[in-house]
């Protein structure tokens, strides 16, 4: 009699607690990520193991601002690769009218992925804030810069000089556009850079004396092969 009212019991108990956990409420994206997280930073060594998870965590929760944080942690960390651009795309998709979306634009600049660029342009068409699309017009400006001279260096001289082209135009807004920005001084100086010594355009002309005191000017060379060394002695 006792067993049978101990058994009872226990069946009366298990399925209170069960009962009990299906009313828990889950976990909400925030906490499930600030977990992710939380993991990422123990196991920093390995780091780039949990950008799978980041990016399956942003794909089921893709319109909750912590997917952005996921995504921008994977730009931030993994840097390069496929998990890179499938996160730069996610976050174009979804992500690109951010606030916190300036956590992203130096990396994505800094990449040499298409799919950094695609993230940048979709940033400066649709995120509303001005610091944030100053950032993304210098960012995207500077990674069609050194695209463009990763192409010369290639031989592709014709789609060298249309990047080049772009790359000046997106220079050219963060100056006109964004003159109260921390990008005009640098989009100024890197503008000027690709218009007198960038690959395809006409060296400035310099002039000086020979090794024997004659005057010369680099342009009576225009047409001939020369190697031009600066040097000085302070």
């Amino acid at each position: 009699m006792k067993s049978t009212v101990l058994r009872a019991a226990l069946l009366s108990a298990l399925a209170l607690t069960f009962a009990t956990a299906s009313q828990l409420p889950a976990a909400t994206p925030a906490e499930e990520l600030a977990e992710l997280m939380r993991q990422a930073r123990a196991g920093r060594r390995q780091a780039d193991a949990f950008a799978p998870k980041m990016l399956e965590f942003a794909a089921k929760n893709a319109k909750d601002p912590a997917a952005a944080e996921a995504l921008a942690w994977v730009i931030n960390t993994v840097q390069l690769g496929k998990e890179f651009e499938d996160a730069a795309d996610m976050y174009a998709k979804d992500h690109a009218a951010s606030d916190k979306a300036g956590s992203v634009l130096g990396m994505l600049g800094d990449s040499d992925a298409d799919a950094a660029a695609r993230c940048l342009r979709a940033i400066l068409a649709k995120n509303q804030s001005r610091s944030i699309q100053s950032g993304a017009a210098y960012n995207l400006a500077l990674w069609l810069y050194v695209e463009s001279e990763r192409l010369a260096r290639l031989d592709e001289m014709p789609a060298s000089l249309k990047t080049a082209a772009e790359a000046e135009k997106f220079y050219t807004l963060v100056i006109e556009k964004y003159s109260d920005s921390p990008n005009f001084g640098k989009a100024k100086k890197e503008l000027n850079t690709l218009k007198t010594v960038a690959f395809g355009k006409v060296v400035p002309e310099i002039t000086g004396e020979d090794h024997t005191g004659a005057a010369f000017k680099l342009s009576d060379y225009r047409g001939k092969v020369v190697a031009i060394v600066f040097w000085g002695d302070w």
